[in-house]
């Protein structure tokens, strides 16, 4: 600034800025002390802040937009989101401004000109603004028809500023400013609503008593009723036009009935009687089916559900009510009424044929009177009821029908009602009660005798034996009826027996079965428990027989006596005292031993021909007779030996022994045999059952090993189960139970290795295994045992059999593996200056298969893991086991650089022997790959795969610890620009002016880097000779942090 009265300019004091800031910067005669809301710097006064382009500004008024709302409790943000900024005037780089702007709302003023000041109205308040962040939000109601105009709002923006405030100032400064802008309401559509019925002003909205309708019933379509609904709607939005409609309904309990019958103008809202039949039967319908009616009270009542919808498609419904009035109507006869009646014959006068009043109908529910117009011989009346009467006895034989024809009337009707149709009225005859036929000799039957043969076994002619299901009698024309209807057989059955014993119950033994017309008497009698047997039981039945015309409430005619007689036949003969037909013998290969069988309760001889195997008994129950014994099934080993005469009127056959028994090739026989009289034959099977004797087990000899793999733990030996032999399983029956045992062989180290199972399988025990590389052949003596539990303790005692099986190992590649003690704890030294090529780490991989030389096994490693190489531009810290303290890959210094390269840079390379790999440096790695990553830990992870591409269940973890060696900085050519325009030395980097003053700088912003990117470079100008001097030295000066030269 250039003060009063002086002629030179003058430095504007630190802290300050010229004065008066409305004159150009070169006529300022003054300077102030810099506010604390303001930055000063270099004599200028600037804001902290400045607004972000199009987002506010403190000069110009811009225009924001946002939406009605009616809700109070809702939350509507504005379209615009606001921005600030640290003034861009502002060249210090050491000012710095806070994270986060926070922004408020500082004034607020309608711009309402009208008097609807939507402040007033919507009770707006700067309190009714927030900000989330940097968006401004309205809680609450804002109305477009009170607002419209909108509103002019101020908001500030606040941060915070760190550093120099103003030349060389220190500060910790906070700073606002203020922007102001126009905030637009939009208008949003709202529903119409309606309002209630008034009869108070003739002159206001919605004039009328309610938006309760009434319509006569019967009304014609289209007809309209009611007033005008749009006079009852009214709208929020300005110049809102409405259009009506009837609300859809879908329920089917009949409140959907009005909308089926009414419907509305979609202009004006008047209210008419729809098209189609189906309203004018609803109409009559409900008024048939309400009950009493008082004309004078509307009780036919529907309701409407009116929409009445603006023209943005929003819209309201009010429900109407529509209470359709009575009319008389003209009573009427039911098209459904029943023409034909019935009254049987000498019923006394006044007796009721039917009452007729449920089809006469009167939709007006009205009192009704009965009158008769046409009446055949006057033979009924009616009743004030409707009940048509007789009015004489009738008889069915003299005349069997009769016709009528009736009137109604309410009393109210303009038009005469017609006449019923013609009623036919039917006499029915009475019921005859049923008869017994006389006898042929014209005298009434008292008794009737029936015969039948007794119950003969097996007899093939149906004519000499009675067994259930029999007819033994034919009762069909012992009775009648005068009435023709009724007959026995018919569909359903008039005319019927009741068959019952002399103390009135029902007969177990017989039973009465009706084919069509004919009726018959069953035996029904189960005769295969309960035969007929003349000469052991009862010879004869006495029942008695009843007869029913089946009539309600009729009464059994009768009864008259059936005597029921057997007639003796002659009977097969009968095996008797069989039991459960079952005999039992040893085989003949026990002869030599005799044996007792405690559950047989006796000893048996040896088993030879003539040994007595049972005595079998028959008898014949009618006495006198001879009778003979006979096998009938062929090549058994049995004969009939001779017989004798029992104790009890029977005859007692020796059943023998005639050849030898094998248990092994026949355990059971089935032996038929018959007993005849001569005339009639009986036949009976019995079962031969013959015993085992324990013979010994066989193991079968196996000439091929059996084999297993080795390290299958519990694994079960090639082969089937052991074969084993027995004579005594060789024919069913309870099979001999084998026991397995393990004599000798089959051990490692004093243990043994394998096991037999019950079921005769070789396997290793559940938590052994096999090592072909320790033994590839093992010898096992395997022992078979029976238990003798088919043969019932007879003849020898269990017996055994020995075997001995070999089995050869199978060799398994086995995955190979690191020293326990090498994984997760390898962890080499490496240094920076390491390149590609350089060994690291020689990896000696194991396994098990090393020592089988047939094999060849071989071993390759890779690297499956890099803990060191970025993802992306991230830095990961690994995971494993185990962990580290601190994380890998991590750095034991204190700068901020991490340990990652962009790429992989380590490789793992075979070795000379085939088993063994050296991890190094890629060879394809340029310069020294791991330069500044000194003090760094990194982390590999290693993988063995062999020959057959199994990997080793755990990998080698190696850890990489980077030692760190010093690296020279460089200084790159460069060119700087001159404060001159030319210079006019053809070599000179920069030109400057000769009386040039101390200290101004000539050359900054000197580019140089250091490998080692944690330490501090030192400047200094190089002491040389050429190509300048010391003295032209002394002349420059650099500094030695920032190598500005001045």
């Amino acid at each position: 600034y250039c003060p009063a009265g002086s002629s030179s300019g003058q430095d504007v004091s630190t802290g300050y800025y010229s004065t008066p800031t409305e004159l150009d910067e070169d006529v300022r005669q003054g300077q102030s002390a810099c506010p604390d809301s303001y930055y000063c710097f270099q004599g200028k006064q600037y804001s902290y802040l400045e607004w972000a382009a199009g987002t506010c500004s403190g000069d110009t008024i811009v225009e924001r937009e946002i939406t009605e709302e009616t809700s109070e409790s809702a939350t509507t943000a504005v379209d615009h989101t606001f921005s600030v900024s640290k003034n861009q005037n502002l060249a210090a780089a050491d000012l710095t401004m806070g994270d986060s702007p926070t922004y408020a709302v500082v004034s607020l003023e309608d711009n309402s000109e009208n008097g609807n000041s939507c402040m007033n109205a919507d009770g707006l308040q700067m309190s009714s603004f927030t900000f989330t962040g940097a968006t401004l939000n309205l809680a609450g109601k804002l109305d477009y028809e009170t607002c419209k105009d909108g509103l002019t709002m101020g908001v500030k923006a606040t941060s915070t500023f760190t550093g120099k405030c103003y030349d060389g100032g220190d500060c910790n400064a906070e700073d606002s400013e203020v922007c102001y802008f126009n905030l637009k309401v939009n208008n949003k559509n709202e529903a119409p609503y309606w309002i209630p019925a008034q009869t108070e002003d003739p002159g206001e909205a919605c004039y009328m008593a309610s938006i309760t309708f009434e319509v006569p019933e019967k009304t014609s379509e289209y007809t309209e009723f009611g007033g005008n609904l749009d006079d009852c709607v009214l709208d929020p939005d300005e110049s809102d036009t409405f259009t009506f409609s009837i609300q859809e309904c879908t329920a089917s309990d009949g409140s959907c009935d009005g909308s089926k019958m009414f419907d509305v103008r979609d202009c004006g809202g008047k209210l008419f009687i729809k098209e189609g039949s189906e309203a004018a039967a609803l109409l009559k319908y409900k008024m048939t089916n309400k009950g009493d009616i008082d004309a004078n009270v509307p009780d036919n009542t529907y309701t409407v559900n009116v929409l009445a919808t603006d023209v943005g498609g929003l819209s309201n419904f009010n429900q109407v009510t529509v209470v359709v009035t009575n009319i008389n109507d003209a009573p009427f006869w039911k098209s459904d009424m029943q023409t034909t009646y019935t009254i049987q014959e000498n019923q006394p006068p006044s007796t009721i044929v039917h009452n007729i009043a449920s089809f006469a109908q009167d939709d007006d529910k009205d009192d009704l009177t009965y009158s008769i117009v046409q009446n055949d011989d006057d033979a009924f009346t009616v009743d004030s009821d409707g009940n048509i009467r007789a009015a004489m006895s009738f008889d069915y034989e003299v005349k069997a029908s009769y016709y009528i024809k009736l009137a109604v009337t309410d009393g109210n009707e303009t038009t005469v009602p017609p006449d019923s149709p013609l009623l036919k009225i039917e006499v029915t005859n009475a019921n005859d009660m049923p008869y017994f036929n006389n006898g042929d000799d014209g005298t009434p039957r008292n008794t009737i005798t029936f015969e039948f043969p007794e119950t003969v076994a097996g007899e093939s002619d149906a004519t000499l034996t009675t067994v259930t299901g029999d007819i033994v009698a034919d009762i069909s024309s012992l009775a009648g009826d005068q009435d023709t209807d009724d007959l026995f057989g018919s569909d359903p059955e008039t005319l019927r027996y009741v068959l019952k014993t002399t103390s009135g119950t029902t007969s177990e033994d017989f039973e009465l079965v009706v084919d069509g017309a004919n009726t018959k008497i069953r035996v029904l009698r189960d005769t295969s428990t309960a035969p007929f047997d003349y000469e052991g039981g009862t010879n004869v039945f006495y029942l008695r027989l009843y007869v029913n015309d089946g009539e309600d409430g009729a009464s059994d005619v009768g009864p008259i006596e059936l005597v029921m007689k057997l007639v003796d036949m002659n009977e097969p003969p009968a095996f008797v005292n069989l039991g459960d037909g079952i005999y039992k013998t040893l085989e003949t290969v026990c002869a030599s031993t005799e044996a007792h069988i405690d559950q047989l309760e006796k000893s048996y001889l040896p088993t030879l021909n003539g040994y007595i195997v049972a005595e079998i008994e028959a008898k014949d129950v009618d006495g006198g007779q001879d009778i003979f014994l006979s096998i009938e099934t062929e090549s058994v080993p049995f004969v009939i030996t001779s017989s004798y005469e029992s104790t009890t009127g029977g005859k007692v056959f020796v059943f023998s022994l005639s050849g030898t028994l094998d248990f092994e090739t026949k355990a059971s026989y089935s032996v038929v045999l018959k007993v005849s009289d001569g005339l009639k034959t009986d036949q009976t099977t019995i079962t031969v059952q013959v015993l085992d004797c324990n013979e010994q087990p066989v193991i079968t000899r196996e000439t091929t090993p059996r084999t297993v793999s080795e390290n299958d733990v519990g694994a079960t030996i090639s082969g089937d189960a052991i074969q084993v032999n027995d004579a005594d399983n060789s024919n069913g029956g309870t099979l001999d139970t084998f026991t397995y045992s393990i004599v000798s062989g089959g051990q490692v180290g004093g243990v043994q290795m394998f096991e037999v199972t019950d079921s005769g399988i070789i396997k290793l025990a559940s938590d052994k295994s096999l090592d072909y590389e320790e033994g590839a052949v093992h010898y096992l003596n395997v022992q078979v045992t029976d238990d003798n539990a088919d043969s019932q303790s007879l003849g020898d005692p269990a017996t055994s059999d020995m075997v001995t099986f070999t089995i050869n190992v199978l060799n398994v590649n086995e995955a190979p593996y690191f020293a326990r003690d090498l994984i997760g704890d390898v962890a080499p030294a490496v240094t920076e200056s390491m390149s590609g090529g350089d060994l690291i780490y020689s990896i000696d991989g194991l396994d098990y298969d090393f020592a089988n030389e047939e094999v060849g096994e071989t071993l390759t490693y890779s690297i499956i893991h890099h803990d060191y190489v970025k993802s992306g531009s991230t830095c990961t810290v690994p995971t494993g086991d185990p962990p580290f303290d601190p994380p890998l890959p991590t750095r034991n210094r204190a700068d901020t650089r991490d340990c990652c390269t962009d790429a992989e840079i380590f490789e793992v390379v075979p070795a000379a022997q085939s088993t063994k790999g050296q991890l190094q440096v890629k060879t394809s790695e340029t310069g020294l790959p791991m330069v500044n990553l000194d003090g760094c830990m990194l982390q590999l992870q290693i993988q063995a795969t062999d020959h057959e591409g199994l990997i080793a269940q755990q990998p080698l973890i190696v850890h990489l610890n980077v030692s760190g060696s010093n690296n020279p900085p460089e200084i790159e050519d460069q060119a700087f620009g001159s404060p001159l325009e030319t210079c006019s030395s053809t070599i000179a980097n920069t030109c400057i002016n000769e009386n040039t003053a101390a200290g101004t700088v000539v050359v900054s912003s000197l580019h140089a880097t250091d490998p080692d990117d944690d330490q501090q470079l030192i400047y200094k100008i190089q002491d040389q000779t050429q190509p300048f001097d010391t003295y032209e030295i002394e002349r420059f000066a650099i500094n030695q942090q920032t190598g500005d030269i001045s």
